[in-house]
């Protein structure tokens, strides 16, 4: 079996979106071959979905720094779900941000090009957000900055457009699809962006390299990213 995580912990606008959006356009969660569930990362509201609770202790500025990570404190809580998503996962792993929308074929996109050594990574198609820019690996456009305002018809023409059959060297670091062994191996994420180092997604890809992991992206897996969901909620 295959598993698909997200974190969640505010918003059942986009806990309702992910998981609708996975289930409508992944042949997998219809017929068993995968399962979906969420990692609730310090939840402020109750998840209907399946899901395990994640509880982080919320540190100091002075403690986090103590500990060789740099503000901001929260993100340091975001990789502890990362890391409880891998715990709970399968050994066909699929990690998934809560701002994620998919399109036809996405998860055989990654499946096609998976091996244990290699992590698999969407094309992400992306918005210009006024805060963060737009990550410059991802396919430029605005299909809506929020799951209410989200134009799905547009998306999808556009995915069937940018679609091909071929992989690119390195790009987004999730979703993704790798082995969970391979994730342990590497030991994880680091819990927080380090003060003295690569910030977290960063320092895990490189981890898994010196492991001999090749981080690829599948352009025939299209997946939409409002960029900072929860956050801008």
């Amino acid at each position: 079996m295959i598993s698909i995580c997200s974190l969640i912990y505010k918003s059942r606008k986009y806990a309702k979106a992910v998981w609708e959006s996975a289930h409508e356009f992944t042949p997998h969660l219809k017929d068993g071959r995968a399962r979906f569930f969420f990692v609730a990362n310090d939840p402020v509201i109750e998840i209907d979905y399946p899901h395990v609770v994640q509880r982080n202790e919320v540190l100091s500025e002075a403690k986090l720094i103590a500990l060789g990570f740099r503000p901001p404190e929260y993100i340091r809580r975001v990789y502890q779900g990362w890391n409880r998503a891998i715990q709970e996962s399968e050994e066909q792993m699929v990690l998934v941000n809560s701002d994620n929308l998919f399109s036809p074929g996405w998860l055989d996109g990654l499946l096609q090009h998976y091996s244990e050594n290699t992590v698999v990574c969407s094309k992400l198609i992306e918005r210009y957000h006024p805060k963060h820019g737009r990550f410059v690996a991802s396919l430029p456009g605005d299909f809506g900055d929020n799951p209410d305002s989200f134009d799905k018809p547009a998306f999808l023409e556009y995915a069937i457009r940018s679609k091909f059959n071929k992989t690119e060297e390195g790009g987004a670091f999730m979703p993704l699809l790798m082995s969970r062994a391979k994730a342990l191996e590497a030991g994880g994420y680091p819990e927080g962006n380090r003060t003295n180092g690569a910030a977290g997604d960063k320092a895990f890809f490189s981890s898994l390299a010196k492991l001999g992991v090749r981080h690829i992206t599948a352009l025939d897996s299209l997946v939409y990213h409002f960029k900072e969901g929860e956050m801008d909620e």
